[in-house]
């Protein structure tokens, strides 16, 4: 079943055109790279579908229309987001950041914090830690925690890997397996070819704000499209 249906998604910047014409889908419970260099249109392509930019074009989400609402209802549809540069709430616990991302009650928000201790068991040896204290790798699983807290159907995440430790980045990697394996969709936007499709079945590559490629990740690791993309031939 297709839950991201996206169809001729334009963003402009005044006068530049940030995304052109850009389609793709992300089926249910499935994890999608999204691969492109440095300014290619991935972290704007995200903010489209969060509704944190104005776009043209059709966006669908589980079978209904979501593009002319409001970011706080894509939310509550079921759609998380950890936008690059982990941007955790520095001052507030581990704890406290996971609760203040929870729309539930006392148990179910109870509850969900167990989940994301037991997904990311380095958040719950700190769980009373201020985020600031957090090592950049502790922020990042920080970040995709709290971006959980809504019971997500789809996860968008935004350069998750970028800046990590290739141990933190294969540990950060595992995880996320772990929470597409559990049936939340993952669209994960990377400048690491590697790490992305490492972890996705399939993605699509992104260059000057257009989709020019996608298909498995065992046949987009050679493809020339994408060596182009990050080459600028």
């Amino acid at each position: 079943m297709t839950l991201l249906a996206v169809s001729g998604l334009g963003v402009r910047y005044g006068a530049i055109a940030a995304l052109r014409e850009v389609s793709l889908a992300v089926e249910a419970g499935e994890c999608v790279a999204l691969i492109g260099a440095n300014g290619a249109g991935k972290s704007t392509l995200l903010k489209a579908i969060m509704g944190l930019l104005p776009a043209a074009g059709a966006i669908g989400f589980d079978g209904a229309p979501i593009a002319g609402l409001s970011p706080e209802r894509r939310a509550a549809l079921g759609i998380g987001y950890a936008p690059e540069g982990r941007r955790v709430f520095a001052g507030l616990s581990v704890r406290e950041n996971l609760e203040v991302a929870c729309p539930a009650g006392a148990r179910e928000r109870g509850r969900r914090i167990d989940e994301a201790f037991a997904l990311f068991p380095r958040l719950a040896a700190r769980a009373e830690a201020n985020a600031w204290r957090l090592s950049g790798g502790e922020q990042q699983m920080l970040a995709v925690a709290r971006a959980l807290m809504g019971a997500p159907k789809l996860l968008l995440l935004d350069e998750p890997a970028l800046g990590l430790a290739a141990g933190l980045r294969a540990e950060l990697g595992a995880r996320l397996e772990e929470i597409a394996g559990a049936g939340t969709a993952v669209l994960l936007a990377e400048q690491s070819v590697a790490f992305a499709l490492e972890i996705a079945a399939r993605g699509y590559v992104m260059r000057t704000g257009k989709i020019v490629a996608e298909g498995p990740s065992a046949s987009l690791r050679d493809d020339p499209v994408l060596k182009a993309a990050f080459l600028g031939r």
